[in-house]
């Protein structure tokens, strides 16, 4: 099995960042059930992997969709390895954050969710947090 380091382990803004490697055995699709998570799984668009991970946290956590709040909640529990996310969880927000290059938030005006780039959400998340 070959094993290969992390696209993003010094990812360019130096914001994200993961250190870990996984077997190169399937590229390019979802997962299809649980035991595939023991693959490496590039989904064909990072961006829209990264908000159905968002939302699937969402639901087991508090049984809604997207959680008012849920980016930044989020953004801090895998900065911070909480607990309530598995190292494997923690790796692959890192990981497909990285590969997308932004992050999902909540657009009050548009009422659904947004990507917006590293740039762009660090700045809202530090206006935020100094709230």
């Amino acid at each position: 099995m070959k094993y290969v380091p992390s696209l993003w382990s010094n990812y360019r803004s130096n914001h994200i960042q993961t250190a870990f490697a996984r077997p190169v055995t399937k590229t390019f699709s979802y997962p299809k059930s649980p035991s595939d998570m023991n693959e490496l799984v590039i989904a064909e668009d990072p961006k829209q992997f990264l908000k159905q991970m968002m939302s699937s946290f969402s639901e087991r956590m508090w049984s809604a969709g997207w959680l008012s709040g849920l980016e930044f909640i989020l953004w801090k529990k895998v900065r911070e390895c909480s607990d309530d996310l598995t190292l494997r969880e923690i790796a692959d927000f890192n990981f497909y954050a990285g590969l997308a290059g932004g992050w999902w938030m909540w657009d009050e005006v548009r009422k659904s969710e947004v990507f917006v780039t590293f740039p762009e959400w660090l700045s809202i998340y530090s206006s935020k947090a100094n709230e």
